[in-house]
Parts: structure tokens; C-alpha cells; sequence
């Protein structure tokens, strides 16, 4: 009797393991997976920070150069300053790259500025 329990105990066991390490193995590439697009996520989030940094840089650039009365600053002058900023900061990164991330975070920047200045212009009026 005791011999056909610890078989039984045996059997239970070794199909318990060829059902379960399967499945925590894949739970533990899902985990992984899960943070291996956070952190890439994390890291896109600061790579799009700089990039709205640079062109927040080439806006002061160009405001600076235009009350020391030079000519007004073309738009791929900040453009160029700004992808310059973003590559002095992002070791690697390729210009293309810096520049389509300009691009891409130009349109946010421009509504954030402007949300600003209508607050601003609202309060000043009101």
C-alpha cells in the first residue's frame, strides 16, 4: 500500500513538473517582455524630452539672436540647432534619427506654447 501511495506521489509530481516549468518559463519571458518595453518606452519618454529641450534651446537661440538685432533666424537654422542640441546630448544616435525626433516633437512643443501664451494672454486680459 505505502509503495503504491509513493507511486502515485511520484506520478502526480513528475506530471505536476512537465505541466508547470512550461508555463513559469513562459510567464518569465511575458515578465520580461513587460519590462523590456517599459524600459524601452522609459527610454523613448527621455529621448522625446530632449528632443523638446533642443527645440526649446533653438527658440532661445533664435529670440536671442534676434534682440541683439541680428536678421530673424530661418526655420532650418533652429531646426539644425536643435537636432545639434539632441545629438550632443544622445551619444549614437544617428542625425536622421535626431532629426525625425525634432520633427516629431515640434507639433507638441508648438501646442504646449501656445496653450501657454492663451493662458497667459487670458489672464492678463481678465
Amino acid at each position: 500500500m505505502d509503495t503504491l501511495i509513493s507511486e502515485l506521489v511520484k506520478l502526480v509530481f513528475a506530471v505536476a513538473v512537465v505541466v508547470l516549468v512550461p508555463l513559469a518559463g513562459a510567464f518569465a519571458v511575458r515578465l520580461l517582455q513587460k519590462l523590456g518595453i517599459s524600459i524601452d518606452a522609459e527610454k523613448r519618454a527621455k529621448l522625446e524630452k530632449l528632443a523638446q529641450d533642443g527645440i526649446l534651446a533653438a527658440e532661445e537661440y533664435a529670440h536671442a539672436k534676434i534682440v541683439a538685432g541680428v536678421e530673424k533666424i530661418l526655420p532650418a537654422a533652429k531646426l539644425a540647432y536643435a537636432v545639434k542640441h539632441l545629438l550632443d546630448q544622445v551619444p549614437g544616435i544617428s542625425t536622421e534619427e535626431a532629426e525625425a525626433l525634432v520633427n516629431q516633437e515640434l507639433p507638441k512643443v508648438r501646442a504646449a506654447t501656445g496653450d501657454f501664451l492663451r493662458a497667459a494672454q487670458t489672464k492678463v486680459a481678465g
